[in-house]
């Protein structure tokens, strides 16, 4: 049994908050101005997806893969990306108040620094 599949959905607009997500493919999903705090994205396979300004604050990305995500403007306050991917993510913007990046790699990430 395969991973369930979400690639390529427009999410945007979403009101849900603590969604689950666990070890879904979200390959180039739209998540922009969506409002799910305290989501569960735990080992999702998220690589282009698109979070700007989304409210993702107290959500868990542990072990995804966020390769060239865009968080620009997302509220991201105590999110959880212990040992995920976000090589090429972009942060222009986020809230990154209390974030967990334990382990993660940041390889040519954009604008962490400033957001941070």
């Amino acid at each position: 049994m395969g991973r369930p599949d979400s690639s390529n959905k427009d999410l945007r607009n979403t009101d849900k908050p603590n969604a689950d997500f666990k070890k879904h493919k979200l390959y180039k999903t739209r998540f922009e101005f969506s409002n799910m705090p305290n989501s569960n994205f735990r080992a999702v396979s998220a690589k282009f997806a698109c979070f700007i300004r989304a409210n993702l604050a107290g959500s868990d990305f542990t072990g995804a893969n966020l390769t060239n995500a865009n968080f620009g403007g997302a509220d991201l306050t105590n999110v959880n990306f212990k040992s995920a991917i976000l090589d090429r993510a972009n942060f222009k913007n986020a809230k990154l108040d209390g974030v967990i990046l334990d382990n993660a790699s940041m390889k040519q990430c954009k604008n962490v620094h400033e957001a941070m």
